[in-house]
């Protein structure tokens, strides 16, 4: 089954800056989950609480307050880019680059080397999602 977090049905609730690491903890992302594409195809709607842990990572654009509610979003690894959906799970290094857009009009850009999702709890369904 492939996964994915959409951005714009996703709640980011802390952002945690230590030195050239930070932590993206949604404590309610949305996960799309498809035999097909996530995010595109048929399949489930889930939300779990999610980390996306940044190395060698720089906050480029910040927000004003936290947590907010995503509305827009996407990752870029080198020169490709996923709009609105993160695969999970993630593990990838390069030239990373994570754009979101808040309901409230609010931005943040970072940029990083490594990003890695971590589970931190079980998904509890919420819909099926049809095409």
């Amino acid at each position: 089954m492939n996964r994915c977090i959409e951005i714009h049905d996703s709640t980011l609730f802390e952002v945690i800056e230590d030195d050239e690491k930070i932590i993206l903890r949604f404590n309610r992302a949305y996960i799309h989950q498809s035999e097909g594409k996530p995010g595109i195809d048929s399949g489930t709607g889930w939300g779990q609480e999610i980390a996306l842990e940044l190395t060698k990572a720089k906050i480029i654009v910040h927000l004003k307050s936290i947590p907010v509610n995503l509305t827009n979003g996407y990752i870029k690894i080198g020169q490709i880019i996923s709009q609105n959906c993160i695969d999970l799970p993630i593990k990838e290094s390069g030239n990373i680059e994570l754009w979101f857009q808040t309901v409230q009009n609010e931005e943040i850009k970072i940029r990083a080397q490594t990003i890695i999702s971590r589970e931190l709890n079980k998904a509890e369904y919420i819909e099926e999602f049809k095409v």
